[in-house]
């Protein structure tokens, strides 16, 4: 998941923007194995939105001495802690069966679902050579997941309750796609009661739709980059530019044929070079060291969760409860040329750098987040239902964007706003499509007052005011 992206970002999202067309999602569509057997739910789009986070297992064992706790007992905080942060799922990875059958246990009681990406599942974790020219490379491969796949689900038992979907594997890529598929295949056979998907880097949006049938799609965008990096986007129009452009691909590339996308967002700094930590896991780094991701703001936060579900997501999970923050004090201070601009040169505080610290509490990060998530949480059914629409019912302006959706009423239209100005609130009048009889605040549930425009076309207006980085849904009866 930490990916480093090339300077070739900036004519990709150009290309990307030029390319964007209406995304026609629905949650009906069933992708029958071959077309040949009744849909399964396995076929089907994930039947819910997560509001969730990211979990390397690894962490657990090496950070729970921190808490003077062991393993297990650090596992319970941490789920009672994104509990009461209104997380309610967990992507986890490099977990192993034996681990996630514990695990299950504590988070089937909490209400908290899981999505697995299992040690013996993960393609990188086998070491294959595959060459797409060369089809007897995947033999091994394919004779090898016959048999550990079926076994994995048997050994859950009644447990897989608790998984929302199989994680099939962590940003796969060229002949790795390929056997993602034919475990998609096999999860089917062995559990047709769970879709599957894997996370990708967004130069994948377009790829994994069309070589795979997978129902539900997951990209990770990181877009606050460090100062002066020049492996992403660092200034605000760019790192806005890139998350929106991106979330919108893979939200196009899905939805041509029904099929469900998701963001999974920054909630992370991450540093390069000499660094110290506290017991909290509160970063310093020292001269000679980089931001290679900055710390987002609070209403960053808040405007990636918002904007996912603006660009028509069905779900939303930050990268990460935990990262590589402990002391790193006798790292090589950073010396490539190409990186010297974005070189601290003095002993700079960072913070805590992920949504929970070394102890499993919260964080400002999740703190922000779990706000936004109690806000949506209870419309998850209504934004599953909810079409993406070329349609502008609401126009927005250059701060307040608008997201237009239909919906299974056919007089009843949704608009999410948000703010793109992630300093300040922003208020404005926003003309609103003359077939439009009246709008409510789905989230209050309070109506909107609409003001005539005077126009000869009968438009009207409505007044709206959001902090930086907020958002809100609207019910527009026609």
């Amino acid at each position: 998941m930490r990916t480093m992206l090339s300077r070739a970002w900036i004519p990709a999202l150009v290309a990307a923007a030029l390319t964007l067309g209406a995304a026609l999602l629905s949650t009906n569509s069933a992708y029958a194995a071959d077309g040949q057997s009744a849909p399964v739910p396995a076929d089907m789009p994930v039947n819910d939105v997560p509001l969730g986070a990211y979990l390397p297992w690894e962490f657990t064992g090496d950070y729970c001495k921190h808490a003077g706790m062991d393993q297990w007992q650090y596992v319970e905080k941490i789920v009672r802690s994104a509990k009461e942060q209104n997380i309610d799922t967990l992507w986890l990875v490099n977990i192993q069966v034996p681990d996630l059958q514990k695990l299950l246990k504590i988070t089937i009681p909490a209400g908290i679902k899981v999505l697995p990406c299992l040690g013996e599942i993960e393609p990188k974790n086998h070491g294959f050579k595959l060459d797409e020219a060369n089809p007897s490379t995947f033999d091994a491969p394919f004779a090898h997941y016959a048999e550990e796949v079926p076994e994995i689900v048997k050994a859950l038992g009644e447990d897989k309750k608790g998984i929302l979907a199989w994680v099939l594997g962590d940003e796969p890529t060229g002949a790795t796609i390929t056997l993602v598929e034919h475990l998609r295949k096999l999860f089917r056979e062995a559990d047709p009661e769970r879709p599957v998907l894997t996370v990708n880097m967004w130069p994948q949006s377009a790829e994994l739709p069309g070589k795979t049938r997978m129902t539900t799609f997951c990209v990770d965008l990181y877009p606050f980059f460090g100062r002066n990096n020049p492996n992403g986007p660092f200034t605000p129009d760019a790192s806005r530019n890139f998350f929106t452009v991106n979330a919108q691909r893979l939200v196009e590339a899905a939805g041509r044929d029904g099929r469900s996308a998701w963001v999974m967002g920054q909630g992370f700094a991450d540093v390069g070079g000499p660094s110290i930590a506290d017991n909290h896991g509160s970063v310093t780094v020292l001269p000679g060291g980089m931001l290679c991701w900055r710390l987002p703001t609070l209403p960053e936060i808040r405007w990636q969760i918002w904007e996912s579900f603006r660009c028509g997501a069905k779900g939303f999970l930050f990268f990460t409860l935990f990262y590589t923050n402990e002391s790193q004090p006798s790292e090589p201070a950073i010396s490539a040329p190409d990186l010297l601009g974005a070189v601290l040169k003095h002993k700079t505080y960072i913070g805590r750098t992920t949504l929970l610290d070394f102890q499993a509490e919260p964080t400002p990060l999740s703190e922000e987040a779990s706000k936004t998530f109690s806000r949506i949480k209870p419309f998850k059914k209504l934004i599953l239902s909810l079409k993406p629409t070329m349609t502008e019912w609401i126009q927005g302006n250059q701060y307040l964007k608008a997201g237009n959706f239909t919906s299974d009423d056919p007089n009843v239209n949704y608009c999410i706003i948000v703010n793109h100005d992630l300093e300040r609130k922003q208020s404005a009048k926003l003309v609103v499509g003359v077939t439009i009889k009246s709008i409510s605040d789905v989230l209050t549930g309070k109506p909107l007052k609409m003001t005539s425009q005077g126009w000869y076309g009968g438009n009207n207006s409505i007044e709206i005011e959001l902090p930086a980085g907020d958002g809100t849904i609207l019910k527009l009866e026609r």
